[in-house]
């Protein structure tokens, strides 16, 4: 019997297999049938560009398998000291089985010392997916992340900023996510207004 089992621990999950989003029509197909599903046409950002900036050497637009089984993918920016996490989504049929706590366990290996940024939509009661916006906030505080107490504006929307521990420059945050995506992905801060 394996050890970790004997003392009454869970075994670690293997890592998720990982393949470059646009590496095979298939993968490309799975993946933009998930990115229509997780996030709503004003969160999005126009695939060509996606596409365009994937090509640059600071971002990963990474597909996750578990076996065959499609995952879930993630989109992410080098930007020196951190990691801009600018999507995260999981398949529907996947979700809750830990699949994004994995990704995210797989992200802060593949970049240790960073601190990853993040954007989620802000806690507010009234919105009409208050349930849905409560729980990502607290699948992502599970993970390790806290507010940075900052928000992102991105034309008409506010996101709140998480990130995980780690002293935390706006500025060169900013700075170095606006270089890495040679200012085509809008990208700035505004401190966030005090809570009551």
């Amino acid at each position: 019997m394996d050890a970790t089992v004997m003392q009454g621990k869970t075994p670690p999950a293997e890592a998720l297999r990982e393949r470059d989003a646009l590496t095979s029509p298939t993968v490309r197909a799975e993946v933009a049938a998930l990115y229509e599903e997780a996030f709503p046409p004003e969160e999005r950002i126009d695939p060509t560009l996606l596409d365009e900036l994937a090509g640059e050497p600071a971002v990963a637009f990474t597909a996750y398998y578990d076996g065959e089984r499609f995952c879930g993918f993630s989109y992410s920016i080098d930007a020196g000291d951190y990691l801009y996490l600018l999507f995260l989504a999981v398949r529907g049929a996947e979700r809750s089985r830990g699949y994004g706590t994995r990704i995210l366990a797989q992200l802060k290996g593949q970049f240790p010392g960073r601190i990853i940024v993040l954007e989620v939509e802000p806690a507010d009661q009234s919105a009409p997916n208050a349930v849905q916006r409560r729980r990502r906030l607290a699948f992502y505080e599970r993970n390790g992340f806290t507010p940075a107490g900052f928000d992102s504006i991105e034309g008409d929307m506010t996101y709140t900023l998480l990130k995980t521990p780690g002293p935390f420059d706006p500025a060169a945050c900013t700075r170095a996510i606006v270089r890495a995506v040679k200012g085509r992905v809008p990208f700035g801060l505004v401190a966030s207004p005090a809570t009551p």
